[in-house]
């Protein structure tokens, strides 16, 4: 009895962390710091508010909406992952688009071409090469790297946060070694990437 409880106990830490750390949610943390740090980061407070919008907001809707939607109600967890998946990329590109029609600023780009990059790299590889990778790892890693990128002294709580992703994900049986492995990897190839184009955020 004793040991069912305990694993029970675990089961449930593993469903806070996972819950707490959803892509949204780890958007609107790394939106909110670096509002505080730089309101000119974010493309003052009407860029913040469309962040929070495109990239929080939006992305949740496809949990609420799952039970709404025919093709995906009745397809349970992974319905729910491909609707969010659906929505989170709909928000990055419509981020994109109202920063191309009110002249954002490069670090607002910088922002949602991470998300929009990494989104796509992420259903690429699990709608088309049919080779999973984690979202939920992405989602975090992702924010993490920006974070750093734009000078926040991110790196412990980063590892930190990813260490419980993993844990809990591993132990929820929700993804492998590998699909981690490589929803991490991709965020982080993507800021490099936009570090080499734009340059260090001290020069743009």
């Amino acid at each position: 009895m004793e040991k069912k409880n305990a694993s029970g106990t675990i089961m449930g830490i593993c469903r806070v962390i996972r819950c707490l750390t959803v892509a949204p949610l780890m958007a609107c943390v790394m939106l909110l710091i670096l509002y505080g740090r730089d309101k000119a980061l974010c493309g003052q407070a009407a860029g913040l508010a469309e962040s929070l919008v495109f990239l929080v907001a939006l992305p949740l809707l496809a949990y609420p909406l799952q039970p709404l939607v025919p093709r995906y109600r009745d397809s349970g967890r992974e319905g729910q992952r491909s609707l969010a998946m659906i929505f989170a990329v709909a928000g990055y590109v419509l981020g994109c688009l109202v920063c191309l029609i009110s002249g954002a600023p490069v670090s607002q780009w910088i922002i949602y071409l991470e998300y929009l990059l990494s989104g796509l790299l992420i259903f690429g590889c699990n709608k088309l090469l049919h080779r999973k990778a984690s979202g939920h790892a992405c989602g975090v890693a992702g924010p993490a790297a920006l974070l750093i990128y734009f000078g926040v002294p991110a790196w412990i709580p980063a590892l930190l946060v990813m260490a419980a992703v993993w844990w809990a994900s591993l132990v929820m049986r929700r993804h492998t070694l590998g699909q981690l492995a490589g929803g991490t990897v991709i965020p982080v190839a993507v800021m490099a990437v936009i570090r080499l184009v734009a340059g260090p955020a001290a020069e743009i």
